[in-house]
């Protein structure tokens, strides 16, 4: 809920004005409609600069042909945040993408086909198809080229993230604790062992060393800062929370054996789901990325 909240509605609440907050983020807070973002392209998913969805000018309105892929809630949205080339289809640089907001009754917007994931089922991702759709100019988010500040949006998305890896890791965590506390082995219980005891311990560890770095990176985006300087510390907290998630939901799996693999517990799910945060609002790699360009330009640095 919250992440197919903050996400669309982020760039019009950092770039957009007065009349485009009303119109689409108050309804959106309000939960009288629902909203999309559409950013990733089959060709274009960490390289954002890679897509190829065009907004031509027709008159004083925009003219947007393209297809998005991987939306989350693109099936149920009742309007998309679109990023799109203004200018030249091959150039590299941020001031050729610009952000439109798209209603989904317009002409030309369907929805293409739905993906079949391995986890995170319970909303629909897919494909938004734009054939020619029609953009007036007060749907334009901020200013042709404002690919810049539509985009602190996601920086600021990064808390939402970590929480997810957070909570999946606790979730994980607690479940597996019960189970192996009751569970009877070699004449005593698993959770008596000393090497499953230390496991619970380095996770417990790693959880509350994520919920530090998540509290913190939540609030600098509610202080407003997550511009370039603060990049660092709000991708230290979506890689090291989605990563916990990924070890934590493991290795409790392997603390319920053959259980941990059936329908019957939740572990599977927990184990399945944890992949996708590792990949969605960027990846650890991504992630990997902005934190050591942090380090070597000093913004993230310790004298």
């Amino acid at each position: 809920m919250l992440l197919l909240t903050r996400l669309p509605t982020g760039p019009i609440l950092i770039a957009g004005n007065d009349d485009q907050k009303q119109r689409y983020v108050r309804p959106s807070a309000a939960g009288e409609v629902r909203a999309a973002f559409g950013l990733s392209e089959p060709q274009a998913g960490s390289d954002v600069m890679g897509m190829r969805t065009r907004a031509v000018r027709d008159g004083d309105d925009w003219l947007l042909s393209g297809t998005k892929c991987w939306m989350s809630g693109v099936d149920q949205a009742d309007w998309y945040c679109v990023f799109a080339k203004t200018g030249d289809p091959a150039s590299r640089e941020h001031d050729s993408i610009s952000v439109f907001i798209v209603e989904r009754g317009w002409p030309g917007v369907s929805v293409g086909s739905l993906d079949r994931k391995m986890g995170v089922k319970g909303v629909d991702t897919g494909e938004l198809l734009l054939d020619e759709v029609r953009v007036p100019p007060e749907n334009v988010l901020g200013e042709i080229g404002g690919f810049r500040a539509a985009m602190l949006g996601l920086n600021a998305m990064r808390p939402v993230v970590a929480a997810r890896g957070i909570g999946l890791a606790e979730g994980a965590l607690m479940y597996a604790t019960e189970y192996i506390k009751q569970r009877p082995a070699f004449g005593r219980t698993i959770a008596d062992f000393q090497g499953i005891q230390w496991k619970l311990a380095e996770m417990a560890t790693e959880i509350e060393a994520a919920r530090l770095l998540t509290y913190r990176a939540a609030w600098l985006a509610d202080k407003g800062r997550y511009t370039k300087e603060w990049v660092p510390f709000l991708s230290m907290a979506k890689y090291y929370a989605t990563e916990l998630a990924v070890r934590a939901s493991g290795e409790c799996l392997q603390l319920l054996g053959a259980a941990g693999y059936m329908k019957d517990h939740p572990m599977e799910l927990f184990y399945r789901d944890a992949r996708q945060l590792t990949i969605v609002e960027g990846t650890t790699q991504v992630q990997l990325g902005l934190i050591s360009r942090g380090v070597l330009d000093h913004d993230c640095w310790w004298d």
